[in-house]
């Protein structure tokens, strides 16, 4: 198809978000035909009425984990740079939560309290505390050993 769509549901099953990239397909002057990137949609979805509100259309739902309460889904986006954005449940809106890094891998403690962000080319992680985010934080980094 047309339309790669990456997807979650909230933990109380009242909203879906998915992401979807869209291409065209392009005849070009010397005959071939090529996929041309469109605008992309991440996009907040009402599971019982069906209704859908675009929450941005520049940001992708690559990396994902969603709060211990089910109440935030923490992502990172590829086109900002690693960078991390939140969206509160049910508000079709997101927040960049501002770091002194930047990160490819995302994921959070099963208790809830940290972010832990990595990256994918050393063994570095930081980890971030999810009460009270600012919007400018400075991560904590993890010692990591070797042995």
């Amino acid at each position: 198809g047309d339309k790669v769509p990456t997807y979650t549901l909230s933990p109380d099953g009242a909203y879906l978000y998915s992401y979807e990239d869209h291409w065209k397909w392009v005849e070009g002057r010397d005959g071939v035909v090529r996929a041309k990137s469109m605008p992309s949609l991440l996009s907040q979805w009402h599971v019982s009425s069906g209704k859908r509100a675009v929450v941005s259309s520049h940001l992708k739902l690559r990396r994902f984990v969603w709060s211990k309460n089910g109440q935030s889904l923490y992502f990172l986006s590829s086109k900002k740079n690693g960078q991390l954005h939140r969206i509160q449940v049910g508000t079709p809106k997101t927040e960049q939560v501002l770091l002194n890094t930047t990160a490819e891998l995302l994921n959070i403690r099963p208790q809830g309290d940290y972010l832990v962000l990595g990256k994918s080319d050393t063994p570095t992680f930081f980890k971030v505390p999810t009460d009270n985010l600012t919007p400018k934080y400075n991560v904590i980094e993890l010692g990591v050993s070797s042995k």
